[in-house]
């Protein structure tokens, strides 16, 4: 996860609403883009919104960096989350 750090560029704030905060970036090399999804709120929470209002033209491949799994990669992110928490993906 540090290298997501250290390998992308053009960074932003996509979502900001209800205590849900989605960043997306793309790595300085190769294909794809890494997405984060936080909860920024004290109670679980599920997020749902279509990969292309995100600016992620239909995902291949969804890499969860924490869990190093591979995820759904169906029309949609949906994600739950307890208060305080965050996932992030590389998403080709």
């Amino acid at each position: 996860v540090i290298a997501v750090d250290q390998d992308s560029h053009d960074n932003r704030e996509v979502v900001n609403e209800n205590n849900v905060i989605v960043w997306t970036a793309k790595p300085n090399q190769g294909a794809g883009q890494y997405v984060a999804v936080f909860n920024v709120g004290d109670a679980m929470t599920t997020f749902t919104r279509d990969w292309k209002a995100l600016g992620v033209e239909g995902p291949r491949r969804v890499r969860d960096l924490w869990r190093h799994t591979d995820a759904n990669a169906a029309g949609a992110l949906t994600v739950k989350l307890p208060p305080h928490a965050c996932v992030l993906w590389r998403v080709e």
